[in-house]
């Protein structure tokens, strides 16, 4: 369907009623959830993402979770199809090769449907005080599968109706099983929240017309962010600095980035960089990706209100196999 402008001001009252869904979804989760990690020291995020996983609206609790949860969205859907995916579902994963986080880094999936499709998605990531791991913090660890449970992508709320085979699986395989089931619920219950929300904007505006000015605003978002790296000087920079060990072997740890600057682009590179290491020092793909964003909002614009569109200008590469990007 051809794309539509959208007046200024309709943009500007849809995006705002974005944020405004987002800090709703933030204030349930922190009202609800049984872990002070969360509620106290908001070891989370959550966010809206359009159709094609573009980051719509986002209130951070921690900043190195900006953006970092659309590599997840597709990942997902793509390991679970889309067909079979169904309105009422609402998908957790924990497997930090989805999440781009450790396992204690519990991310939970609401897709929101109109007219039988994928209109949106509503997301929550927190960090949960134990997924039954070697112990509490796992910091001895040589094997994700020392840090807890996992779990890839599991419904566990299918078509609306809660699967509690799953919840109990969950409850039974954590020391503090009470809390991490109550910040579960929080999660579904932020989610579930935004989605309301997004429909309510839906119901008075229309799908074409939401959707539009959605896309308006990230096209927005990226001539913005596009003017400030143009004002910034062409060039090419590297940098490497060592990390005295992995917390297992006494080996340094070489860590190496080349930044490019072209135009209206950027582009970071973490070749040279160390291959995996055998202690947790590893951060998944998308974390990494999270972390280049975040660094891109504080040399722009840090009080901005971050959406995909901002993240257009980066480009991100990181080779498979290492620190940045370890591999199962």
């Amino acid at each position: 369907m051809e794309r539509k402008t959208i007046d200024p001001v309709t943009v500007e009252v849809i995006r705002n009623y974005c944020l405004s869904t987002a800090r709703e979804m933030r204030d349930v989760i922190i009202r609800t959830s049984f872990n002070p990690t969360i509620y106290e020291v908001r070891d989370f995020a959550i966010g809206i993402y359009n159709r094609k996983a573009e980051l719509v609206a986002q209130d951070p609790g921690i900043p190195i979770f900006i953006g970092s949860l659309d590599s997840f969205i597709k990942t997902v859907v793509g390991y679970l199809g889309e067909e079979n995916t169904h309105e009422g579902d609402v998908i957790v994963s924990n497997y930090p090769y989805f999440t781009g986080a450790h396992p204690p880094d519990v991310t939970v999936l609401k897709p929101i449907f109109i007219d039988n499709e994928i209109f949106a998605y509503t997301v929550c990531k927190a960090h949960w005080i134990d997924v039954g791991g070697i112990d509490v913090f796992s910091i001895s660890t040589t094997d994700v599968y020392q840090e807890g449970f996992i779990l890839p992508a599991v419904k566990v709320v299918k078509r609306g109706v809660v699967d509690q085979e799953i919840i109990d699986i969950i409850g039974f395989n954590n020391r503090s099983g009470v809390s991490c089931i109550g910040d579960l619920r929080a999660q579904i219950a932020g989610c579930q929240a935004g989605e309301k929300r997004i429909l309510k904007a839906v119901e008075k505006y229309g799908k074409e017309v939401v959707a539009d000015a959605i896309a308006q605003f990230l096209d927005n978002s990226e001539r913005i962010f596009r003017k400030s790296i143009e004002d910034m000087p062409d060039g090419e920079w590297s940098a490497q600095a060592f990390i005295d060990n992995d917390g297992i072997t006494d080996v340094p740890v070489p860590v190496k980035l080349t930044v490019k600057i072209k135009g209206s682009d950027i582009e970071v590179d973490t070749t040279g960089s160390s291959p995996a290491t055998k202690g947790p020092l590893n951060c998944p793909y998308a974390g990494t990706v999270a972390y280049f964003r975040y660094m891109l909002m504080s040399i722009t614009d840090p009080f901005y209100k971050p959406n995909g569109g901002c993240f257009r200008p980066l480009k991100v590469i990181i080779p498979e196999g290492s620190m940045f990007n370890p591999r199962p």
